[in-house]
């Protein structure tokens, strides 16, 4: 139970609906998406671990699976040190995924949120989506939503109704990564996780 709701009725009859979290999102959920993106961004480097090993390669711990910022970081010596101990045709095919920032953005996307998950706090936001479901006695004036407002510790309006009687208003809260690199700035927490792990198992399966 996260978040409260408030309500309150102007002389017009219409009455408001706030909700707000009880604690921050971040403290909510961050420990739980903190460690499926390690989990996720370990299996890649487990991989090269792997592959270096299957090689033959007797030192493995400078081996990683490389994601850059852009393609020419590809040829750099710190990307080409994390696959020095791999086979070569193993190398073609982590080129071939374009592991870069344009080249394959969930992948970059993946390995920024797990450098922010490491180094600063992982930002998620909480936004107030449209009403997920109502009933009740009749509408007089009817049921307006306040689209994607962020849910904080502080009451934010996302309804109003005028009616009679009583209402019974279902909520659906959006949770989504505040700053992520790619074509959609503020992905959903979920559906990106399971995009994360699908892209992941992929790649795990060209090795197989």
């Amino acid at each position: 139970n996260p978040y409260t709701v408030t309500t309150d009725k102007d002389a017009e009859g219409w009455t408001h609906v706030y909700l707000a979290t009880k604690e921050p999102i971040t403290k909510l959920l961050g420990p739980n998406v903190n460690a499926i993106i390690q989990a996720q961004r370990s299996a890649l480097d487990y991989l090269a671990v792997a592959l270096a090993e299957a090689n033959g390669a007797k030192v493995l711990t400078d081996s990683y699976f490389p994601i850059v910022r852009d393609v020419d970081d590809l040829s750099k010596k710190p990307a080409l040190k994390k696959i020095a101990r791999l086979d070569p045709a193993d190398t073609a095919i982590i080129y071939g995924l374009r592991p870069y920032a344009g080249g394959n953005d969930t992948l970059f996307a993946l390995h920024t949120l797990n450098i922010e998950r490491k180094h600063r706090r992982l930002g998620l936001l909480a936004g107030a989506a449209p009403i997920a479901g109502f009933g009740g006695n009749h509408l007089f004036g009817g049921l307006v939503t306040y689209e994607h407002a962020i849910l904080s510790k502080d009451p934010h309006l996302v309804a109003s109704a005028h009616f009679e009687g009583q209402m019974q208003l279902d909520f659906a809260v959006d949770v989504t990564f505040r700053d992520v690199p790619g074509p959609v700035p503020h992905p959903p927490v979920i559906p990106t996780l399971h995009e994360f792990s699908a892209t992941c198992r992929d790649i795990l399966g060209l090795f197989s």
